[in-house]
C-alpha cells in the first residue's frame, strides 16, 4: 500500500477509502461512492402553457379575422392623401444624355466653380483634309518623296488625298488609337487648378543644433601647414600615415611631415592642380598629379636607397630609337 511520491520526495500509504477509488477508476466507474449511474427520468417541459408549437405548420387563412381598427386607419390615409394633406417625395430625375465634347464652360452649374478647367478642344479640320481637297493642296509623287528625307518631327503628319465619292474612302487606320489618347489624355489630365503654397523658405531650413550640445571637439588649433597662395584643391595622406601631400590653385605642389607640419618637397607645376593622390602600396612613395588633361608622376624621394632604384626604374622610358636607314 506504500507509493513513492515524486513530487514531495516520501513515502505515502495509501488508505482503504483511496483503495477503493483507484479499483474503481482502473474499472472505468465512478470514484465518488454517492454517485447514482441510472437516476430517475424528469420530464422538464411543460407541454400546457408551450411558447412554441411542435408544428412549423403555417395558420391557415380561416383562422384569419381582420382588424376593423386597421381598416378605419387605412381609410383615413386614403382621405388625406386625396386631399393633398399627405405629399409623397419626387422621384429623382436621372441625367439625360449630352454631348461629350460640347462646350461647357458657360453652364451655371460649372460657373460657380472657379477651379473648374474645360477640356482641351481639338483642332478643326481645313480644306487638305477634305475627302476632295482643291487641286492646289494635293502633293506631287517629287514632294512625297522629299518628306521621306525630313526629320520626323517636320515631316506632316498628314499627306491629303482625292476622292471621287464618299464610298471610295477608305476607314481611318488610327481612329481607335486616337480616341483612346484623347480619352487617356482627359483622364490623366489633372481638372483642378492647384493652388500656390505660399511658405516661407526659411521655414524649411534646418535649424542648427547648439555648440554646447556638439561638445567635445577640438577648440584650438594644434598645426598649420603654411605655404600655399592660393586655394587648396586637393589632399592626399600617404599609407603610412606620415606624409601629407596638397595640391593648390597657385599651381604648386607639397609634401608635408603630418606630426610636424615642415614642408619636405616643394614642386612648380605652373597650372593649377585639380588632385593629387599617393600611390597605394607603402614601400613606393610615388605621386600622381592631374593638372589639366595632364597626369604627373613625381618621385617624392621618400625611402631608402633600394627603394628609390626601383622607383627610378619604374619611371624610367626609354626615348624611341630611329628607325635604321636602309
Amino acid at each position: 500500500r506504500k507509493i513513492y511520491d515524486e513530487y514531495n520526495d516520501e513515502v505515502v500509504e495509501l488508505t482503504k477509502d483511496e483503495l477503493k477509488i483507484v479499483r474503481k477508476l482502473m474499472k472505468n466507474q465512478a470514484p465518488h461512492t454517492d454517485f447514482d449511474p441510472y437516476p430517475t427520468y424528469v420530464d422538464w417541459f411543460k407541454w400546457d402553457d408551450a411558447k412554441h408549437p411542435l408544428s412549423n405548420a403555417p395558420e391557415p387563412k380561416r383562422r384569419f379575422i381582420p382588424s376593423k381598427w386597421e381598416a378605419k386607419k387605412v381609410v383615413q390615409y386614403v382621405r388625406a392623401i386625396r386631399n393633398g394633406s399627405i405629399t409623397f417625395d419626387k422621384p429623382k430625375e436621372e441625367d439625360d444624355a449630352y454631348l461629350l465634347w460640347e462646350d461647357d464652360s458657360g453652364l451655371t452649374e460649372k460657373a460657380n466653380h472657379l477651379a473648374y478647367v474645360p477640356a482641351p478642344k481639338q483642332k478643326l479640320p481645313g480644306h487638305d483634309e477634305s475627302y476632295n481637297p482643291p487641286l492646289e493642296y494635293i502633293p506631287t509623287q517629287e514632294e512625297i518623296n522629299s518628306y521621306q528625307l525630313m526629320y520626323e518631327e517636320d515631316r506632316p503628319k498628314f499627306i491629303p488625298k482625292r476622292f471621287t465619292s464618299m464610298r471610295s474612302i477608305p476607314a481611318y487606320e488610327n481612329a481607335m488609337k486616337e480616341s483612346f489618347e484623347r480619352c487617356l489624355d482627359l483622364y490623366l489630365c489633372p481638372r483642378v487648378r492647384r493652388k500656390r503654397l505660399n511658405i516661407d523658405p526659411e521655414s524649411l531650413k534646418p535649424k542648427l543644433p547648439n555648440k554646447k550640445e556638439l561638445k567635445p571637439y577640438p577648440i584650438t588649433c594644434y598645426i598649420e601647414y603654411k605655404g600655399h597662395e592660393g586655394a587648396v584643391t586637393s589632399i592626399s595622406v600617404e599609407a603610412s600615415g606620415q606624409w601629407m601631400a596638397s595640391g593648390s590653385s597657385d599651381g604648386t605642389v607639397r609634401v608635408w611631415e603630418v606630426e610636424t607640419g615642415r614642408c619636405l618637397r616643394r614642386w612648380e607645376i605652373g597650372e593649377a592642380v585639380n588632385c593629387v593622390t599617393w600611390n597605394p602600396l607603402p614601400d613606393i612613395h610615388i605621386l600622381a598629379v592631374s593638372v589639366g588633361q595632364d597626369v604627373l608622376l613625381l618621385n617624392t624621394g621618400l625611402g631608402d636607397e633600394e627603394e628609390q632604384q626601383r622607383i627610378k626604374e619604374l619611371l624610367l622610358v626609354d626615348s624611341p630609337k630611329a628607325p635604321d636607314e636602309t
